[in-house]
């Protein structure tokens, strides 16, 4: 007898009249809540394989050992971009498509650079953000651009970019300048005079954490000396792998009334964070009520990203609430400091470990810098081709984010099959970079399987 057989036969004893008389003859309180999550699960698992029978086969390979409920099985929420590496491996075939199962959810995974770019053409009004990922972020307070779509997208945009542009990068060049400064400073104490090691990657969390406060809204919070007063590291963090955890929920537990929020850790942390936002942005507002005549040059917050968006919204380009500006800015914080830290960190171990004299090529680049601290956006990004060859081949590989993770917003084809709206996309981005022959193999004829820190540089300059 199959295991749908039985449960369908268990189901057909417990009967209305059986289970309200078992349910009588029982006195556990504890008996009678194990019996009723029993047959819970019982008819969800019936319906589940009932569903599962009546579902057509794909025209491409599926992960096998997916269990009911919860799919295939991960070692980590983390190990997601390996696991995917993996699995595309094993399972990319002439059609360069899989699909696995996670935590109840169906994902379909495009293996080929040509389904990628057909797939990014469409963004962000047909292909959109997975809706858990982007529900899992406003859950937390981070309702901005990073997961607005359609027009919201637009409108945001139309705000936030500007403000982005070399233009306006330019005003935030001392800032970063001052606390990379710091960093040297302090690793300099710590290593030549003080004889000690230092950690690296929370130096450099706190680093961009600092130039991150700094550039957004003109607050010196100084984590990388440990003299900041306000908690607002610790709390990111938190929230940052909360976000993660909840994206992949199979149902929202934290839209539970009054305790839903604080089930896994995230409300205080939230309320804290917002309401610290929320009066930057209110000061910020402020400032802008002022006569700009009154406002100095030589004023750091009129030099701010969070100033240049309010000014922007105050001539009229668009409307943003005030929540969607400080989602924005949460979001801006959050991702932004990880995201960076992560690759700065793995370009300091490519370079520290490293045997084909990299350092030295590097050093000399940045030597050949007469005056960084002055030099201009366009000088940097134009005088280090090292250095931005480095960090493209980090982002490629070993970068922060391995895979995308989409959903159709109405039927969308792909690879001749046509998938219904809503269906969940997972791109690995970094598997499909190491197959492309559109990766460039550099002056040193590198395979896009490998790591190389040369692979970007311009082989007719001799760079």
């Amino acid at each position: 007898m199959t295991l749908e057989q039985r449960i369908t036969n268990m189901l057909k004893v417990l009967a209305t009249d059986d289970i309200v008389r078992l349910l009588q003859d029982t006195s556990s309180p504890v008996l009678i809540i194990i019996i009723l999550w029993s047959i819970l699960l019982a008819t969800l698992a019936a319906v589940f394989f009932a569903r599962r029978s009546k579902i057509t086969p794909p025209p491409w390979p599926v992960v096998a050992g997916a269990r009911p409920f919860i799919g295939n099985s991960l070692e980590s929420i983390e190990s997601l971009g390996a696991q995917l590496d993996i699995w595309a491996k094993m399972y990319d075939n002439e059609k360069g498509i899989f699909e696995f199962q996670l935590f109840g959810t169906r994902f379909i995974v495009p293996c080929r650079a040509e389904t990628l770019e057909l797939i990014m053409n469409e963004r962000p009004f047909q292909i959109q953000r997975n809706s858990k990922l982007n529900d899992a972020i406003a859950s937390v307070g981070g309702d901005g651009l990073f997961s607005a779509e359609g027009e919201t997208w637009k409108s945001d945009r139309r705000l936030v970019a500007p403000a982005l542009n070399r233009k306006n990068v330019e005003d935030y060049l001392s800032m970063i300048n001052m606390v990379t400064g710091r960093l040297v400073e302090k690793w300099e104490s710590e290593t030549v005079q003080g004889g000690r090691h230092v950690v690296v990657n929370r130096d450099v969390l706190s680093m961009t954490m600092d130039i991150i406060s700094l550039v957004a809204f003109g607050k010196d919070m100084d984590f990388l000396r440990a003299q900041g007063s306000v908690p607002v590291g610790p709390d990111l963090l938190k929230l940052m792998n909360i976000t993660m955890m909840r994206s992949l929920s199979p149902f929202p537990y934290w839209n539970i009334p009054w305790i839903g929020q604080y089930l896994d850790g995230a409300g205080w942390p939230k309320h804290r964070l917002l309401r610290y936002f929320s009066s930057l942005v209110k000061q910020h507002e402020s400032l802008a009520e002022e006569a700009s005549a009154a406002a100095s040059k030589d004023n750091h917050k009129s030099r701010t990203f969070l100033s240049k968006v309010i000014a922007l919204r105050r001539r009229g380009n668009t409307t943003m609430s005030h929540d969607r500006l400080v989602g924005n800015l949460f979001t801006l914080f959050a991702a932004g400091s990880e995201t960076t830290h992560v690759t700065i960190c793995s370009c300091l171990w490519e370079i520290a470990t490293d045997t084909t004299g990299l350092q030295d090529e590097l050093a000399s680049e940045a030597q050949r810098m007469k005056n960084m601290e002055k030099a201009s956006v366009e000088e940097l990004l134009n005088g280090f081709p090292r250095i931005r060859s480095l960090m493209y081949e980090i982002l490629r590989i070993k970068g922060p984010t391995p895979f995308l993770g989409f959903q159709c917003k109405d039927e969308f084809s792909i690879c001749g099959t046509k998938l219904p709206p809503s269906t969940k996309l997972m791109v690995p981005t970094r598997y499909i970079s190491m197959q492309s022959g559109q990766t460039p193999s550099g002056p040193l004829n590198a395979s896009a399987s490998e790591f190389c820190a040369r692979r970007y540089l311009l082989i007719d300059r001799g760079e």
